[in-house]
């Protein structure tokens, strides 16, 4: 092989990785490959704790007296009660992701709105 083939496979090279580097952030991002799997939680009940709602499934789950924390992340509130006080530490307030949390928390209408206690999430 002379010089000329030898540079033109190594480009060649390098385009195809970079291309498929970029085609898998891409799908990565659009969800068509998520880069982890949710943690799943099934039948417990969470009392005076903290639970993190980002990226974990709650199936059956209790919440009693609980401090949610919420960074404008992918979960599942799957047939889950809570029992007041529910307290809210989030960084994001302006999403529509957190709308659809207040939604699934029923805090959407007036009677609920009152229970809202969002504090700044802690690092």
């Amino acid at each position: 092989m002379n010089k000329h083939n030898v540079l033109s496979s190594m480009l060649l090279s390098m385009i195809t990785l970079s291309v498929l580097v970029s085609v898998a952030s891409l799908t990565e991002k659009i969800g068509w490959w998520p880069s982890h799997k949710p943690e799943l939680v099934y039948n417990k009940h969470f009392d005076n704790e903290s639970v993190t709602l980002d990226d974990h499934e709650y199936f059956n789950c209790i919440f009693e007296n609980v401090t949610l924390k919420y960074a404008d992340g992918d979960y599942v509130l799957n047939n889950v009660k809570f029992i007041p006080p529910v307290k809210l530490q989030t960084t994001t307030l302006n999403t529509s992701r957190f709308m659809g949390l207040l939604k699934d928390l029923g805090w959407l209408n007036p009677a609920a709105v009152q229970s809202i206690t969002a504090v700044p999430l802690e690092p």
